[in-house]
């Protein structure tokens, strides 16, 4: 033994010489390929996107700024796009924190349009040069509102700076002084990076976000800023400063109110506070995602007749049988796999992740009466409203000064099956969007196109005032139980004829079956009127049946059954005669309407 030890020392075995690079941190080893079990768990860094894919993550959200924006399509890329790339080039997908607000990947990019967004928003609220004249507020209000959108978009942009050291694989460290990240990347030939998270230096994050602001501002933005008054830059830089709070400064104060408010509305929206995350399948992020959907597109709405979903001084709730049945059809279309079908045990995994809130005595089920209705429904109440209203965008709906629960729970196993029993279809709100110029616009598809084609908008209907004009819900003959909720059923509509029914979506042709109905039953006197032009009926009407009023539009108008001016072939929405008034109404061709059974 020793003589082998002595044998290894003459031989002049030495180590290998190690490089020193003082730009380099430790990085893990050679990621593992997706979907490969692995324990410890692994870290796979981000992997490197281009601008043009950065920007694409945020598709929506920047089609809403250019319409709020109302910029001719080279103005808008001019101003906004150029920037936007320049911040995409800068922080790529670059997370916005280790466990807090805009967490995952792309998270800082999203955090930075959101503050920008809502200000710009903001900011319309808002007269900054209140003044000057007229002539010149109009040169200068734009610069402002465009000030105030770059406020927000760079005010946390301290974060690569001051929170995080961004390496590449090599162990290689970002050089965020000298290049954004993603020409850094390509510098190295580097496709994945990893983050290094560090104390924050909040001291010094104001400044750190002014100096990557300078970076990402084309020089024609400054240039525009500075031509309408020189002290619009000085005014948007001290908005970026974290700790700014200069009475003085209106950008300051709308982007830090809005910069709460996006971080309050983060903490709603983080899956992270829905349930436990477990190996397997996380269930409530998506059921979470889906009920967000539907309020978004108008299935659910709020407050008003036949709503899925009742907001009162004691709380929100969602009449619930049906609600779970349009939950779970989302999510089939979404093909996402693992989903209970029992709207009960759906129920109970969105209580136990504190999405819902059960009664003193643990039961899942209220009794709601809404306001608009005689009978009581079946529904659950959300633990926290806001989990539901992030999903609408403008024009918060309040809570009724009223209680909706009443009496005891019901006892869920009492319930009639989720195909029956209680049928509260949804309603989507009468309220159409005003046509926008087309060079404000950007590319969309032609149902989506289609759909922008809308009139004015029409007044929303007062939901303590809406007119008895539906059909009237009838309770179910059979003797119920003692603590039951008396089921309602509506009146059996017609069947259309087969031919015509094929061409239509489900919901357009329940609705438009349910439209014939009441035509032809007396219920429409007051709301439709007949023309040589056809039959026209009012927009407030149409937009009772439960379905998407500018998807009902959009279909009839894309099968041909709709009237059409000849001065202007892609207007669908046209004032009509009813009642002696001029009101906002669909026109069934004269045929349209025999062929679908209105006339007999």
């Amino acid at each position: 033994m020793l003589n082998s030890i002595l044998r290894f020392f003459r031989s002049g075995a030495v180590a290998p010489k190690t490089s020193r690079n003082h730009n380099t941190t430790a990085a893990p080893s050679k990621p593992v390929a997706a979907g490969v079990p692995i324990y410890p768990p692994v870290d796979q860094g981000v992997s490197l996107g281009k601008a043009d894919a950065v920007i694409a993550t945020q598709t929506e959200m920047i089609r809403r700024l250019k319409l709020l924006a109302g910029l001719s399509s080279p103005e808008f890329e001019l101003l906004y796009g150029d920037v936007l790339r320049s911040l995409a080039r800068q922080i790529d997908l670059l997370p916005a924190s280790e466990s807090g607000t805009h967490m995952g990947a792309g998270g800082l990019f999203r955090l930075a349009l959101e503050i920008g967004f809502f200000s710009r928003q903001a900011s319309e609220a808002v007269i900054f040069a209140g003044r000057a004249g007229v002539e010149l507020r109009r040169g200068l209000e734009p610069r402002w509102r465009y000030a105030t959108f770059l406020a927000g978009l760079c005010c946390e942009l301290h974060r690569p700076l001051s929170q995080m050291i961004v390496v590449a694989e090599n162990g290689e460290a970002w050089p965020v002084h000298r290049m954004g990240l993603a020409e850094w990347l390509e510098s190295i030939g580097a496709t994945r990076y990893f983050i290094r998270w560090v104390k924050e230096g909040g001291s010094f994050a104001g400044g750190a976000a002014t100096f990557l602001a300078t970076k990402i501002i084309p020089e024609a933005s400054l240039q525009y800023l500075q031509e309408g008054h020189p002290s619009i830059i000085p005014a948007m830089l001290e908005a970026m400063m974290a700790d700014s709070a200069s009475k003085e400064n209106q950008i300051a104060e709308i982007v830090g109110r809005i910069r709460r408010k996006v971080f309050e509305r983060d903490q709603v929206l983080a899956p992270q506070n829905y349930g436990k995350l477990t190996v397997g399948s996380q269930l409530e992020p998506h059921l979470i995602d889906a009920m967000r959907q539907l309020v978004a597109n108008g299935t659910w709405t709020i407050n008003v007749k036949k709503s899925r979903i009742w907001f009162g001084k004691d709380g929100m709730y969602i009449v619930w049988r049906t609600a779970a049945k349009e939950i779970i059809e989302v999510l089939d279309r979404i093909a996402v796999s693992g989903i209970p079908r029992d709207p009960t045990t759906i129920a109970e995994v969105l209580l136990r992740a504190g999405v819902l809130a059960a009664d003193k005595s643990g039961d899942l089920y209220w009794k709601i009466k809404p306001p608009t209705s005689n009978d009581e429904y079946v529904a659950v109440r959300l633990a926290n409203p806001s989990t539901l209203l992030v999903a609408i965008e403008d024009n918060l709906p309040g809570a009724l000064d009223i209680q909706l629960s009443v009496g005891g729970n019901p006892d869920p196993s009492r319930q009639p099956p989720m195909g029956g029993g209680i049928s509260t279809p949804p309603v989507v709100p009468s309220i159409i969007a005003p046509p926008v110029p087309a060079e404000a616009m950007p590319a969309v598809s032609a149902q989506e196109s289609a759909a922008a084609d809308l009139l004015p908008p029409a007044s929303a209907p007062d939901p303590a005032n809406s007119s008895p004009k539906q059909p009237k819900l009838k309770p179910l003959a059979e003797e119920l139980q003692p603590g039951a909720i008396t089921p309602v059923q509506e009146s059996m509509a017609p069947a259309l004829p087969e031919d015509v029914a094929q061409r239509m979506t489900t919901l357009v042709r329940e609705a438009v079956a349910q439209i014939v109905t009441d035509y032809r039953e007396g219920r429409l006197e007051e709301t439709s009127s007949l023309s040589n032009d056809g039959l026209a009926i009012s927009l407030e009407q149409m937009g009772s049946y439960g379905a998407d009023l500018t998807k009902v539009i959009t279909e009839l108008h894309g099968l041909g059954w709709l009237w059409v001016d000849a001065a202007n072939p892609k207007r669908k929405i046209h004032m009509a005669q009813i009642r002696g008034k001029s009101v906002q109404s669909a026109i069934f061709k004269r045929q349209v309407a025999q062929d679908l059974g209105f006339l007999v």
